[in-house]
C-alpha cells in the first residue's frame, strides 16, 4: 500500500488508485485523506495542486463567499473575462444594449429587438426602454434610441417595443398622418377628404364648394356653396354669406342657406351667424343692409329705446311742453322741459 502523492487523495480505503484534488483544493502531504479547501475570498483552477500557493485572491470586483471554489463568480452588471490566452480571468461590466440578472455569468444577454439601453453594468432587463409608439427595431443588443426606424409617413403603430415593419398600418381611408413615427392617424378635417390607404396629406375641396365632414373617405362629401355664398379658397368647412346676409340652417339638418339681413339689422363682413341689429335711438328699412350707416338716427326731438327698429314710427316724439335738441337719442331723458318764458 503506498501512501497517495501531494496533490492527491483517497478518502475511502481499498482503493487501486489515488484521485487528483479538485479544483479549488490542495494537498501538501503524503497519503491524505482528503484535500484542503482554498478559503472563502480565493479560488485555484489547478487540479492535482499540492501547494496553498495555488489560492488566489479573487479579482477585483468579484466575490466568493464560499471556500473550494474554482473561479471566483463577477457580480450581477457583469461578466467574466479571459485575460489573454491565460486561464485568469477579470470581471467585466456589461457593455450598453445588455445585461446579466445574475452572478458568475460568462455572457451577457443582449437586450431584445425592439428595445436598447444605454446603460454600462446594467443588472436587469428592465434597463432595456422599447422602442416608442410608431417606431421599431430589428436590431439585438442596441445602444442607442437610433436603432429605433420610424414608420413612414402615412402609417402609424401603436404598439411599443415592435421588433419589425409589420406593425406599422397604412392610415385607413379618411385619415392622414402627415409626419413619421407616429402613434396614430387624424381625421381629415372639415373641408378634406382622403380615399386611399395610407394617405401623408388629405385633399382639400375645391374652391365653390365645402364639406363639414371629419373624416371624410369620399369627395362627394365636398358640396356646391348654397346660393349667393361664396368660397375663393378651397379646403372649407362652411361657404361664407356675404356681407349683408348670414347664414341660417335648414330644419334639423347641417345644411345652410344665405338670408339678407332683415330691416333694422346689417352684417358688414362676411360669414356671420347673426346680423347684428341697429341700436336703440336709430332705425332701418334697408333688408341686406352691409354697415351701420343704414342705422337712422331718430330725429332730434324724439327717442327710441327699441334695438333693431325697422320704421321711423318707434321713434316716439317728446311731450308737450319739453324739446329734445339731440338726434339718435335712446331714452326720454333727453327731453327737456321748455323753460319759463
Amino acid at each position: 500500500c503506498t501512501l497517495c502523492p501531494a496533490g492527491n487523495f483517497s478518502k475511502s480505503s481499498g482503493v487501486a488508485g489515488c484521485a487528483a484534488c479538485p479544483a479549488g483544493s490542495y494537498s501538501e502531504t503524503l497519503g491524505a485523506a482528503e484535500c484542503t479547501t482554498c478559503p472563502a475570498g480565493s479560488h485555484s483552477t489547478a487540479v492535482g495542486a499540492s501547494n496553498s500557493t495555488t489560492c488566489t485572491s479573487c479579482p477585483e470586483e468579484s466575490h466568493s463567499q464560499s471556500s473550494g471554489v474554482a473561479e471566483c463568480p463577477c457580480p450581477a452588471g457583469s461578466y467574466w473575462k479571459k485575460v489573454g490566452a491565460s486561464t485568469s480571468t477579470i470581471c467585466t461590466l456589461c457593455p450598453a444594449g445588455s445585461y446579466s440578472a445574475s452572478s458568475g455569468v460568462a455572457e451577457c444577454a443582449a437586450c431584445p429587438a425592439g428595445s436598447y439601453s444605454a446603460a454600462v453594468g446594467a443588472s436587469n432587463s428592465a434597463t432595456c426602454t422599447p422602442c416608442s409608439a410608431g417606431s421599431y427595431s430589428t436590431a439585438s443588443g442596441a445602444s442607442t434610441s437610433s436603432t429605433c426606424t420610424p414608420c413612414l409617413a402615412g402609417s402609424y403603430s401603436s404598439e411599443s417595443g415592435a421588433s419589425n415593419s409589420t406593425t406599422c398600418t397604412l392610415c385607413p381611408a379618411g385619415n392622414f398622418s402627415k409626419s413619421s413615427g407616429v402613434a396614430g392617424c387624424a381625421a381629415c378635417p372639415a373641408g378634406s377628404y382622403s380615399e386611399t390607404l395610407g394617405a401623408a396629406e388629405c385633399t382639400t375641396c375645391p374652391a365653390g364648394s365645402h364639406s363639414t365632414a371629419v373624416g371624410a373617405s369620399n369627395s362627394t362629401t365636398c358640396t356646391s356653396c348654397p346660393e349667393e355664398s361664396h368660397s375663393q379658397s378651397s379646403g372649407v368647412a362652411e361657404c361664407p354669406c356675404p356681407a349683408g346676409s348670414y347664414w341660417k340652417k335648414v330644419g334639423a339638418s347641417t345644411s345652410t342657406i344665405c338670408t339678407l339681413c332683415p330691416a333694422g339689422s346689417y352684417s358688414a363682413s362676411s360669414g356671420v351667424a347673426e346680423c347684428a341689429a341697429c341700436p336703440a335711438g336709430s332705425y332701418s328699412a334697408a333688408v341686406g343692409a352691409s354697415n351701420s350707416a343704414t342705422c337712422t338716427p331718430c330725429s332730434a326731438g324724439s327717442y327710441s329705446t327699441a334695438s333693431g327698429a325697422s320704421t321711423s314710427s318707434t321713434c316716439t316724439p317728446c311731450l308737450a311742453g319739453s324739446y329734445s335738441s339731440e338726434s339718435g337719442a335712446s331714452n326720454s331723458t333727453t327731453c327737456t322741459l321748455c323753460p319759463a318764458g
